[in-house]
C-alpha cells in the first residue's frame, strides 16, 4: 500500500516537471527561433510558438523526460527525509547526532534540488537553441554558467523580478476583473467569489 502511493507521488512529480520543462523549452525555441530568423523571410514564420512547440514534440520529449525524471527523483527522496524527520521526533529528541544528520540530509537534497532546477532551467534553454541532448547541454549550459558569472547573476536578477512582477500582477489583476463584474451586477457577497479567483490566478501564475 505505501509503495503505491509512492508511485503514484513520484509519477505526479514526474509529469509536473515534464509539464514545466516541456513549457519552458517550447517558450525557448519560440524566442530563440524570432530572435535569430526575425529578418530572414526564409525562416520567420507568424506563429512561432506552434513550430516551437512542433520542434519540441518532434526532438525533444527525451530529453525533457530525463531531466524531470533526476529532478522528481530529488523531490521524493526531499519528501521522504521529510516523511523521516516527522516519524523520528521523539527519537531525535534522545538523539542528537540523528536529528544533525537527518537535518544535514534535508540541507543537502534542498540545495541540490535548487542546483539542479536552476542548472536545467539554462540547459533546456541550451536544448531549444542547438538541438543537443540533455547531458551535452548540461555541460555547455554549466561551463557558460562558469565563464560568465557577471551576465548570469544580471539574468537571474532580472527573471527574478519579472517574476515577482506577474506572481503580483495576474492574480491582483483578475481578482480587480472579477470584483468590478460582481459588484457591478449587484452581488451580495463579491468578496468571496473574488478571493477564490486570486488564489486560483496565483496558482496558474505560478
Amino acid at each position: 500500500k505505501n509503495l503505491c502511493y509512492v508511485y503514484f507521488l513520484f509519477g505526479f512529480l514526474w509529469t509536473n516537471a515534464c509539464i514545466n520543462n516541456y513549457a519552458w523549452t517550447a517558450l525557448s525555441g519560440s524566442y530563440s527561433h524570432w530572435y535569430f530568423f526575425r529578418r530572414d523571410p526564409k525562416y520567420n514564420s507568424r506563429f512561432p510558438l506552434f513550430w516551437s512547440n512542433f520542434r519540441t514534440v518532434k526532438y525533444h520529449l527525451g530529453t525533457i523526460a530525463f531531466g524531470s525524471f533526476i529532478i522528481a527523483v530529488i523531490q521524493l527522496a526531499r519528501i521522504i527525509a521529510m516523511y523521516v524527520d516527522k516519524q523520528t521526533k521523539q527519537l531525535q529528541e534522545s538523539n542528537k547526532m540523528m536529528k544533525l544528520v537527518i537535518k544535514c540530509v534535508q540541507c543537502a537534497l534542498f540545495c541540490l534540488e535548487k542546483t539542479l532546477k536552476f542548472i536545467t532551467a539554462y540547459c533546456y534553454i541550451y536544448v531549444a537553441l542547438q538541438g543537443t541532448g540533455f547531458c551535452r547541454s548540461c555541460f555547455a549550459t554549466f561551463g557558460l554558467i562558469m565563464s560568465q558569472p557577471a551576465q548570469l547573476a544580471m539574468n537571474t536578477l532580472v527573471r527574478t523580478i519579472l517574476s515577482l512582477l506577474q506572481l503580483a500582477g495576474i492574480p491582483l489583476f483578475c481578482a480587480f476583473l472579477c470584483n468590478s463584474v460582481l459588484t457591478a451586477k449587484g452581488a451580495a457577497e463579491p468578496m468571496y467569489p473574488t478571493g477564490i479567483v486570486i488564489v486560483m490566478a496565483f496558482v496558474i501564475a505560478k
